[in-house]
């Protein structure tokens, strides 16, 4: 639910919104833009095609670590479940990328610092550094 509904719609309300009010044209990369949507088709595909190999995800809402043992779900229903949420987190990173980038550097001349932005506009860069900072650590070797 919200990888699948929550993520987009926000992605879409974001995408409408912070050019018409930071008065920019367009996102700062139209094309990481189209690759982030995309990507995030694909792993919407590859979530939703284990049911055709009959291995839909089965280790419940919050993937807690027990339930996504070998003994508690034998086939490849986890597999099915991690690799599609790392590529609905690639999609929400390159996202994230694009909108700080938008909001920095493609503000209005009269918008110098970041006090004179919108609140949205505050709120939406604070959360794509804390995404990108949460999902370099995520993926750092241990």
């Amino acid at each position: 639910m919200i990888f699948l509904a929550v993520m987009p719609l926000n992605a879409a309300f974001f995408n409408l919104l912070v050019p018409i009010q930071i008065g920019a044209r367009d996102v700062a990369f139209p094309r990481l833009n189209a690759f982030s949507y995309w990507v995030f088709l694909l792993g919407g595909l590859f979530l939703n095609v284990s049911w055709l190999f009959n291995a839909a995800p089965d280790q419940g809402w919050f993937g807690y670590a027990n339930l996504t043992s070998r003994q508690y779900s034998p086939g490849m229903n986890v597999d099915f479940w991690m690799l599609g949420l790392q590529i609905l987190g690639i999609a929400s990173l390159a996202a994230a990328v694009n909108f700080f980038v938008t909001i920095v550097n493609l503000r209005a001349p009269g918008m110098k610092s970041s006090a004179q932005l919108p609140a949205l506009d505050l709120t939406r860069r604070t959360r794509s550094v804390c995404r990108g900072l949460r999902r370099s650590s995520a993926c750092s070797p241990r």
